[in-house]
């Protein structure tokens, strides 16, 4: 088998085991409901991936909204128990990676859960850097949550779901402020074994279109401008032309 070949596989595995982890919140008795953002969009400008040869290297930064569209049941004010859950991963910021070597007939070579741990960290928007939390710093609930994933992970996916760590860091940083915010200004990096994979927040995502008034165009939030004209963008879309009039 062709490595490369084997590569694009197991990455294509990796996104449908992102898109399926919605699955994780029937073990509580609730499901997605209609969330108010791109749940596409969200998981494409939060997943990141490496472009080395020979190397299967995934970081998937897993942000509040993706929990709170997870935990959303039909009731739309909530529940008591979805509120439980929210209140105990927002005293975390969420890392997923997975680190791979491949080999020359496509097998992958996964590291180990302590190696992905001590190669990892997180750097701020002010350089600050962060290591994971140990597990003597998250707390008995938390660590319940994080055990009921890893069996779901391989049921979906085999030995990739199986090697999908998740690390936690703190929620806010040592200046008081979040980590990483979807909705706010600033940016933060993801640091494994030296290569980092930079995050610009507000996540596009995040925020409604923007529109060119003259000619109707739709843009992600976070652009200010038309890209080809260099016109200035609106925030809301131009009335649609008036239909002609019969003859």
């Amino acid at each position: 088998m062709n490595p490369e070949s084997s590569g694009r596989k197991n990455r294509n595995r990796y996104t449908s085991l992102l898109i399926a982890i919605g699955a994780l919140w029937v073990l509580s008795g609730v499901a997605f409901a209609q969330e108010p953002f791109d749940l596409a969009a969200l998981l494409r400008e939060t997943q990141k991936t490496s472009q080395t040869t020979g190397q299967l290297t995934m970081v998937w930064w897993i942000p509040e909204q993706f929990w709170q569209a997870a935990a959303a049941n039909n009731n739309p004010a909530g529940s008591a128990q979805s509120d439980a859950l929210m209140k105990i991963m927002g005293r975390y910021t969420f890392i997923s990676v997975v680190d791979g070597q491949l080999g020359p007939l496509g097998g992958v070579t996964y590291k180990s859960e302590e190696l992905v741990r001590n190669s990892v960290t997180l750097k701020d928007s002010m350089g600050v850097s962060y290591s994971p939390l140990a597990d003597t710093a998250i707390d008995a609930d938390m660590r319940i949550i994080l055990q009921l994933f890893k069996p779901i992970f391989t049921n979906i996916a085999g030995p990739l779901g199986q090697n999908m760590h998740i690390l936690l860091f703190p929620s806010t940083g040592k200046d008081g402020q979040p980590l990483a915010d979807a909705k706010s200004t600033g940016s933060f990096n993801v640091v494994l074994a030296g290569k980092e994979f930079k995050y610009v927040l507000p996540l596009a995502s995040m925020l409604p279109f923007r529109y060119d008034a003259a000619t109707g165009e739709k843009f992600p939030g976070t652009y200010n401008f038309n890209p080809i004209t260099g016109t200035r963008l609106v925030n809301t879309a131009p009335p649609l032309p008036a239909p002609p009039l019969p003859r």
